[in-house]
């Protein structure tokens, strides 16, 4: 096992056994362990890792309403690591629709580039009726950019029982200075497939097909629109809740 793969272990270790602690804190908690795996690291439409893949860890534990999200990720193809706290809490629910308030501490690290880290404040509109169809807009404000990114989403139940769901989704997303270096206005859409399995009743597993287009895109004018891609996405979530 190479350097790469040891950190990522070690670190998969600490932050399942931080998940473990925080469980122990109250037992009534429902804590989700999730490990994934993507053919591209892929976020604001951009394949951020050339084509290399990316695996994560992530778990959640809450001190009352508040959610506490570690999240670890690390490519198999080059020497990446990232690691993102994020801090979700919800401010207002009326009827099917809720507000939420999320803070995220981000910092990744890549030989040849050094390190980058930011925080973000987010503000999460969602919407769900009482069958099949779900709506979600993001609101994203980067300190570091001083710039905003919005993303307005729909999902849609397209078969559930009580051990496979299968769901499809479609988002289009905003830049406004949140990528500096990039086009403002409409960045890009997408197209998403998701099922999930249960496996038992505390393991499930989940598989992710996408496929992100560009809109807009202009490398020649602006540098940070080189890595806007038209790119198919395929994912693979395994979940463990730990009661």
């Amino acid at each position: 096992m190479g350097k790469q793969e040891c950190r990522f272990v070690l670190c998969c270790l600490a932050l399942f056994n931080f998940s473990c602690l925080a469980s122990s804190v109250s037992a009534k908690q429902n804590m989700p362990v999730e490990l994934s795996f993507s053919n591209l690291y892929l976020s604001e439409g951009r394949d951020n890792l050339a084509g290399d893949n990316l695996f994560s860890f992530q778990s959640e534990w809450r001190i009352n309403e508040l959610a506490v999200q570690p999240w670890f990720a690390w490519s198999g193809q080059r020497d990446y690591q990232e690691f993102n706290l994020n801090l979700v809490y919800p401010l207002a629910k009326l009827a099917d629709v809720s507000v939420q308030l999320a803070y995220a501490f981000l910092v990744n690290k890549e030989v040849k580039h050094g390190h980058y880290q930011d925080h973000e404040v987010s503000l999460i509109f969602s919407w769900a009726d009482q069958k099949a169809l779900s709506l979600q807009s993001n609101w994203v404000y980067s300190v570091d950019t001083q710039g905003l990114f919005i993303d307005l989403s729909s999902q849609l139940a397209l078969y559930e029982n009580a051990n496979f769901a299968w769901s499809a989704g479609f988002l289009v997303a905003l830049n406004a200075d949140y990528i500096a270096d990039a086009h403002n206005g409409l960045n890009h859409w997408q197209l998403s497939n998701q099922l999930q399995l249960q496996l038992s009743q505390a393991l499930s597993g989940g598989l992710q097909l996408a496929y992100s287009h560009a809109i807009d895109k202009d490398a020649n004018r602006y540098p940070g629109d080189e890595t806007l891609a038209n790119v198919k996405y395929v994912g693979l979530i395994l979940n463990y809740h730990f009661n």
